[in-house]
């Protein structure tokens, strides 16, 4: 749920705005998500509102609780590295022997298998398709990053990727799977991300990528017939060029940094009933 989360536009709280970006659609279980790139700035919206971040200057920011959350991005992206710490400290034991164990199911006994599927046209853009393990697909388009790096800038839309997703790994502790996404993501924009997952009333799709992936793939072997997965994901519809930036006014929203909204949330996770 990475992942590409460049945004910008944002000047004393108002949107103004852009002469020529570059607008990617894409679509998630029918909903859908608009990228705007336009001279070093993205902005992602979903729902028709603005979602999340990057200005120009170098601030990460996003729309939570009803409050506009902005920080420096490499503030935001160091307070994101040692958010699993502060959160594991505010728990009891037995709270943070189940995180532990959470933590620990995610980590395979093997990094997970990338095979080529072949190459597609996908939003017009030639792709070149990957499986990841039994369970997922990739397909990334080196000209659309190429044309995504021209609106953002070579070094700074690479870079700012790595620090993401570094920190996010300090955060929920290391994914191969996520490690082994990311270095495609490197090579070409992701066009389609697509994961097989239950479909069976009664199992949570989310709680099975906790599993190891042979684990996974067991149990949906053991699930049988098709009728019992669903593939779920982004997938990138269409690409427009010089597209005008909406003009979204956020000046109405109380600002907050982006460690203080953590402190917000750590609070209200430690007031949680506690599970005997």
């Amino acid at each position: 749920m990475i992942r590409t989360v460049l945004i910008s536009l944002l000047t004393a709280g108002v949107f103004s705005t852009a002469q020529a970006a570059v607008l990617i659609t894409a679509d998630n279980a029918g909903e859908t998500s608009e990228q705007y790139f336009d001279k070093g700035a993205f902005v992602l919206v979903q729902g028709g509102q603005p979602a999340f971040g990057v200005d120009r200057t170098g601030n990460c920011w996003f729309v939570a609780d009803g409050q506009l959350v902005i920080d420096p991005c490499e503030q935001m992206f160091g307070a994101m590295s040692s958010m699993r710490d502060q959160a594991m400290a505010g728990m009891d034991p037995q709270q943070r022997a189940m995180m532990d164990q959470m933590m620990a199911m995610r980590k395979p006994a093997q990094p997970p298998a990338v095979t080529s599927t072949g190459s597609r046209t996908i939003a017009g853009y030639s792709a070149q398709c990957s499986a990841i393990g039994d369970s997922r697909e990739v397909c990334i388009s080196e000209k659309l990053l190429q044309e995504v790096k021209a609106e953002m800038g070579d070094g700074r839309f690479i870079e700012m990727f790595k620090h993401f997703g570094d920190s996010m790994e300090k955060m929920t502790g290391e994914d191969p799977e996520a490690k082994a996404v990311a270095a495609l993501f490197e090579r070409g924009f992701p066009v389609l991300d697509m994961q097989k997952v239950s479909a069976i009333p009664g199992i949570d799709p989310a709680m099975l990528q906790f599993l190891p992936e042979a684990q996974r793939a067991q149990i949906m072997q053991q699930l049988g017939s098709a009728s019992g997965q669903q593939t779920r994901g982004n997938l990138v519809t269409r690409v427009e060029h010089d597209k005008a930036m909406p003009d979204f006014d956020l000046s109405r929203l109380p600002r907050i940094g982006f460690r203080d909204f953590m402190q917000q949330s750590l609070s209200q996770m430690s007031q949680m009933p506690r599970t005997r």
